[in-house]
């Protein structure tokens, strides 16, 4: 668009005055109302120019019926590109051959944790010279499905079909191997999960709700256990923090590994489940390779470790959970989420745990506190409760996983 606007110079009365006006320019009182009214009016006319040619046509479609892509079968938006990656949905068809009459049932499903707006379905010819052209109507639809009538080449056929998809609620029916659907052939599979993908999801669960988060109390709250008893010169407490964090990193690989081998790439399908998996495990990685040169413990900037080291693991705990969930609601789907109700469970159990501690370590000076601590610990008390809770959410968990 090229925009063509009144040039600036000097003196005259065409186009518009500029005078110059300060120290050592005597300025005409006549001359700048003239120059002032000439440049309203000129910017006036920029203005309504601008306004007349900059907006844009847009087509709307608010019923969601896009006659316009019939042809081609492509969104048009702007920027869009073609899609290169593994697609995300499947088409099944039960017959690539029909004579006229015969009906065709076509089923579109998306890929397990894919989720997409809408989508354009037309049943066109094989043969390349006829490609472009819409065969056939379609008749028995979902309730979320809209017909349109699509004009190619000065021809309306009718009834072409555009449809609302969803995740499914349970999961689907998984071939073995891939399917060639313009031929007829016997297709092998279940609707159950991967093994690896079970043993995926228990590994993880184990390493971040119960290894973990006993290795996590121990360092807060448990510090006095054993005393002044050493183990291979270090406290009782910190080697089992340590031995438990470790084993938590190593199972935390483990299940890592394990679900790249099963998908053999990237899941793209999976959401924000893969991206969060692998940004809890480069931290739990940095977290024991920090620890590993951290200072004496009188050394003067010690407590810069303690801050980073304890921010670390309250950011690696709850993005740790946060996967947790969107790894279930992966595999169990979203009409039966008991998985997860019981994971939030899970959480708020530790949760509570957490206050109860808290509370013991504010009246730990208390007179009634200590001769509570005469004939029994409650702090200890409340660890061998939390457990016994711990065991029996994780086993209703391991067992819910098993049977995906």
């Amino acid at each position: 668009m090229v925009m063509r606007v009144p040039s600036l110079k000097k003196g005259g009365d065409s186009g518009l005055s500029l005078h110059e006006s300060g120290c050592g320019f005597p300025v005409s009182t006549q001359s700048v109302a003239t120059t002032t009214g000439r440049m309203r009016r000129h910017t006036c006319f920029v203005l309504l120019f601008i306004a007349a040619t900059v907006p844009v046509y847009v087509l709307g479609y608010s019923h969601g019926r896009v006659s316009s892509a019939c042809a081609t079968m492509r969104p048009n938006h702007s920027g869009s590109n073609a899609q290169s990656t593994n697609l995300p949905y499947q088409i099944i068809a039960s017959s690539s051959t029909f004579n006229p009459g015969d009906t065709i049932q076509v089923m579109l499903r998306s890929n397990p944790g894919t989720t997409f707006k809408g989508f354009l379905l037309e049943a066109r010819a094989a043969e390349s010279s006829s490609s472009a052209t819409p065969l056939g109507t379609f008749t028995e639809m979902i309730a979320d499905a809209q017909l349109l009538n699509c004009t190619v080449t000065g021809t309306t056929y009718t009834n072409s079909g555009v449809w609302q998809i969803e995740l499914h609620s349970e999961i689907p029916f998984i071939s073995t191997e891939k399917v060639d659907v313009t031929v007829v052939q016997l297709v092998v599979g279940d609707n159950n999960r991967s093994t690896l993908i079970k043993t995926h999801g228990a590994l993880m669960l184990i390493a971040w709700m119960t290894v973990g988060s006993i290795g996590m109390i121990i360092a807060k709250f448990f510090k006095s256990l054993g005393g002044s008893t050493k183990i291979l010169g270090k406290k009782i407490w910190f080697q089992l923090h340590w031995t438990l964090m470790m084993l938590t990193v190593i199972t935390t690989i483990i299940g890592f590994v394990l679900a790249f081998v099963q998908v053999k790439g990237w899941s793209y399908s999976a959401g924000a489940h893969p991206v969060l998996g692998c940004t809890v495990m480069g931290l739990a990685l940095i977290q024991p390779s920090v620890a590993f040169f951290r200072p004496s413990p009188d050394h003067e900037r010690r407590f810069i470790f303690n801050i980073f080291h304890n921010f670390m693991a309250l950011a690696i705990k709850i993005l740790a959970v946060a996967t947790l969930f969107l790894g279930f609601k992966l595999i169990e789907g979203t009409e039966n989420a008991w998985m997860q109700k019981v994971l939030g469970g899970f959480v708020g159990w530790e949760c509570l745990i957490y206050v109860l501690l808290f509370i013991c370590c504010y009246f730990k000076e208390e007179d009634w506190y200590v001769d509570c601590q005469e004939k029994v610990e409650p702090d200890l008390v409340i660890l061998i409760v939390y457990l016994c809770g711990n065991l029996a959410f994780l086993i209703a968990l391991l067992v819910g996983i098993g049977q995906t």
